[in-house]
């Protein structure tokens, strides 16, 4: 069972008066924030573990009351860490996080107030220790 997306140019778009061709596509509005519909595609979890250095740092969910991303963070010992988010390009846009990581898993809500739309990359990092995942947030 497969995951695809369907694309139909604009000009075949059977409801004109609605909204603009580009926003009919139900991906995009006017103004070029994404829309839930784009949530579709999402994975249901996501989980990225670095089993070498002994940290985890997984996606647990969207905060829909805050309008934030939840999540998770843990190491096998107890050390210091800090979690950063970057943009697409690899530029450091955010210290989310900074403390003592212990086995039990800590959840961190990342509320981005002055974040657009977009792919962006959360690395947990300890040491010379470094574990990340990508996430898809949508405002």
């Amino acid at each position: 069972r497969g995951r695809g997306v369907f694309y139909w140019a604009p000009e075949w778009i059977t409801t004109p008066t609605f909204g603009s061709a580009w926003e009919n596509l139900a991906l995009f509005d006017e103004t070029g924030e994404v829309l839930p519909a784009l949530e579709a595609f999402l994975p249901a979890t996501s989980v990225s573990v670095a089993v070498t250095t002994g940290l985890s740092l997984r996606y647990v969910s969207r905060d829909t009351t805050v309008g934030g991303v939840v999540l998770s963070l843990a190491a096998a010992a107890p050390r210091h860490g800090i979690l950063q988010v970057y943009d697409a390009r690899g530029r450091l846009m955010q210290d989310v996080w900074e403390g003592r990581l212990v086995p039990e898993a800590r959840e961190i809500t990342w509320r981005p107030e002055q974040f657009t739309s977009g792919t962006y990359l959360f690395r947990l990092a300890s040491g010379g220790d470094s574990v990340s995942t990508k996430v898809l947030y949508m405002r």
